[in-house]
Order: structure tokens, then sequence, then C-alpha cells
């Protein structure tokens, strides 16, 4: 779709009719975050690069170490790094003002994890612009 969200992901799909509304035409809309509303403008991606979301050696602290343990693929890295673009599957853009940009340094929580549930690390700290945005590549499967 290349149209970017206001959540910072690329469209990934498009939406006729929710809660009784009918659009039409029909309009993006992010399936991961049931987000339907366009950014204002597009992220300047020039010089960036995105990174498959299963990218470096698998943390045994990670989801994808359950993931390998559950379902038993072998993957043991993915190395996949290409030109940040819209179009590539499962495009998140996470530079500075993104809602992932605000997840924190040390724990990966959402700022209002912190709040809303005390929950404690070494203190909340931006992560902010992390240098790559995130896609996914297809190495662990589409089904």
């Amino acid at each position: 779709m290349g149209v970017m969200m206001t959540c910072g992901c690329a469209a990934q799909g498009t939406c006729s009719r929710k809660g009784g509304v009918v659009y039409d035409p029909p309009i993006p809309v992010c399936i991961t975050h049931d987000c339907l509303e366009p950014a204002d403008s597009a992220p300047v991606l020039t010089g960036r690069k995105a990174r498959c979301v299963y990218f470096g050696p698998i943390s045994f602290r990670s989801f994808e170490s359950n993931y390998v343990k559950l379902t038993g693929c072998s993957r043991q890295r993915c190395t996949c790094e290409l030109p940040s673009d819209p179009g590539l599957p499962f495009f998140i853009y996470q530079g500075a003002g993104t809602p992932s940009a605000t997840k924190c340094r040390h724990c990966g929580y959402f700022k209002s994890a912190h709040e809303k549930s005390g929950h404690r690390c070494r203190g909340y700290e931006a992560s902010g612009d992390t240098g790559f945005d995130r896609f996914y590549c297809g190495c662990a499967g589409w089904d």
C-alpha cells in the first residue's frame, strides 16, 4: 500500500466497514494496531535501513527463542537488511516521534506501562530513534 499510518506502520490493507460506519471508497488501515488514521506526512526514509523483526542472533530471553522452542524452526539468525520502504511487508518506521520511540531503552516496555503498572527497571528512558526501521522478510514462514 505504501500509506503511512499514525501508529508508525505502513497500511497493510483497506477497511470498507467498521462499527456500523461504511467507508466508500475504502480507507487504508494498519491491521496490526487497528489504526485507521493516515499520517499527515510521510517520514523521510532517505538513507534509512529496515531490518527484519528476526534480525540478528537469537537471544534466549526473547520471543524468537520461544518461537524456535515451540516450532522447532532451526533458523539461527536472519540477516535481511534493506533500504526502508513502506512497500516492505509489515513495514514499521521507528524514527523519533513514533510510538516505538517511546519504548524504554532498558526493558522495552512502553512509557504508559511504566506509569500505569508501576513497572520497575533502571528507570524509564525513551529509546528514541532506533536507527533502523522494521519489516518482516518471511524467514519464519507466512502461515
